[in-house]
């Protein structure tokens, strides 16, 4: 899985792009262009790490 940092979820919370208040999924991550998804390489979600 490719890695998520919560730095950047935070980031990206805080830019708007990620609505806090609903459930956050891979869909909404995608959508906002937080992560790049290649199913090619079967990545089906995010490793979140802590950074």
């Amino acid at each position: 899985y490719p890695p998520l940092s919560l730095r950047r979820l935070q980031y990206l919370i805080d830019l708007g792009r990620v609505d806090p208040m609903q459930p956050i999924d891979l869909t909404q991550l995608v959508n906002c262009r937080g992560v790049a998804i290649q199913p090619l390489k079967q990545d089906y979600g995010v490793q979140l790490i802590d950074e």
